[in-house]
């Protein structure tokens, strides 16, 4: 099955961030709680960290290295991957054939 482009949404840089949040969740198709919730803990964060300006807002990974392990980040690939495929299966109305997909290519990456 081939793999699906990643669709990059580039918001309006002239917007504030909580406007450029807003915008790249809606066209994500996120839920507006979704939305409001991820908006809250930004708006959070930045009151927590006395932030000012976009700049302070720099990537940890930037200033500090990764913090998720390579094993972290392999299982979190495997779950959206299992994720995509349960809801291709539910869209199809074939629940059982998702699953036995799911068990063979997790058996044939730990073959691997």
């Amino acid at each position: 099955m081939p793999n699906r482009p990643v669709e990059v949404v580039i918001p309006n840089p002239k917007g504030k961030l909580l406007d450029q949040v807003r915008e790249v969740m809606r066209l994500g198709h996120y839920s507006i709680r979704t939305e409001q919730a991820y908006c809250d803990w930004i708006r959070r964060y930045v009151k927590f960290h006395n932030l000012k300006r976009r700049e302070e807002l720099i990537p940890a990974e930037e200033k500090h290295g990764p913090k998720l392990s390579a094993g972290r980040m392999e299982r979190m690939e495997e779950a959206r991957e299992a994720k995509r495929l349960w809801a291709e299966a539910r869209r199809k109305g074939k629940k059982g054939e998702a699953r036995y997909e799911g068990m063979v290519a997790r058996r044939d990456r730990a073959v691997a």
